[in-house]
């Protein structure tokens, strides 16, 4: 069955995860099965979960691996920190890959800046790139800038995965010292983001 995906209001630009050391975990992985859920509990200290890739973006050894450490977690006793950016590239994490039948991925996560960022809040740029066993360019679709405030916040982006192919969700640090990421979720989407903070009365 073909699919018909009308995309309107997103402004691409274009940044590179791969600038150096590439590790990947994905022996044998399959789509990203939705919903998918990840709170790091379950993943060694050190690593990134099953089938996810991640990079080192500069060779003087400035910024370390994205990885899992078991601090500054938003519930539970891990969360992933991503740290940092340099002149040379940004620092990253790509998602297992996506089916290519998915028009829409909505990822949500909690968030915070790393505390050695108050005097420049961190931003963390949320795209896709092309499923492959390396980290490569990603199309970032949302750039979110994180309070140095210390505090977690939860962030909900909508991406629109292009017609062909598989892809990948990324998360990569393009400014700023880095950040922590917690429970992380991703759904399949529709054209318009679930709405969020609805009460009942």
């Amino acid at each position: 069955m073909k699919r018909t995906v009308v995309r309107v209001f997103f402004v691409f630009w274009a940044f590179v995860l791969s600038a150096c050391a590439l590790h990947a975990q994905n022996a044998g992985c399959a789509f990203m099965q939705l919903p998918y859920l990840e709170n790091f509990e379950s993943t060694a200290i050190g690593a990134v979960p099953q089938c996810w890739l991640r990079a080192v973006p500069d060779t003087a050894g400035v910024c370390d691996l994205p990885s899992t450490v078991a601090s500054s977690s938003h519930d539970g006793q891990r969360s992933l920190r991503i740290a940092c950016s340099t002149a040379e590239a940004d620092n990253g994490v790509a998602l297992p890959a996506v089916d290519s039948s998915v028009a829409y991925v909505e990822i949500s996560f909690w968030a915070v800046s790393m505390p050695d960022s108050a005097a420049s809040p961190s931003t963390l740029a949320v795209g896709l790139m092309p499923d492959a066993d390396t980290l490569s360019v990603a199309v970032v679709q949302e750039y979110l800038v994180l309070p140095a405030d210390g505090q977690y916040r939860r962030y909900t982006v909508l991406l629109a995965l292009p017609d062909s192919g598989a892809w990948r969700p990324t998360l990569g640090v393009v400014a700023g010292a880095g950040c922590f990421v917690d429970e992380l979720a991703a759904y399949a989407g529709a054209s318009c983001m679930s709405p969020q903070g609805l009460a009942l009365d």
